[in-house]
């Protein structure tokens, strides 16, 4: 039988599924790193270079920028859930919440328990911000 502790692992303090986010699955860094990879393997900073000097190709120019973009999009990733540590380190959402002994906020009430019910809203988030 599973505990409710095990039912809280993979949702934030927030409510957000950790398992559903895009950080914790990794899929866009993976894209990422391996789209640089190839881009890189290509030499296509040269290309680009080149193509931007046709008229309708002009926003190669702006490659410098994607290469920076996709490399930081590699480092967007979280390995753990919240409950775990992951996610950002100074949540004020987590703070609050391991503070007030609470399991977090989702839907119209702070709640405990069993967090196979939650759904993530902003009536949390302004619960959160009002000291609710």
């Amino acid at each position: 039988m599973q505990s409710e502790d095990d039912d809280l692992e993979g949702v934030a303090f927030c409510g957000i599924y950790c398992d559903g986010c895009f950080l914790h699955a990794g899929k866009i860094a993976d894209l990422a790193r391996d789209l640089r990879r190839e881009l890189r393997a290509a030499r296509f900073d040269r290309a680009a270079e080149a193509l931007s000097e046709v008229p309708f190709l002009k926003a190669f120019k702006g490659y410098p920028a994607c290469d920076e973009v996709l490399g930081a999009l590699v480092k967007v990733r979280c390995k753990r859930t919240c409950r775990e540590g992951g996610g950002p380190q100074h949540c004020d959402i987590r703070i609050c919440c391991r503070n007030k002994g609470i399991d977090g906020f989702a839907g119209n009430a702070r709640i405990s328990g069993n967090a196979r019910s939650w759904k993530f809203s902003a009536k949390g988030m302004e619960m959160h911000i009002s000291g609710i």
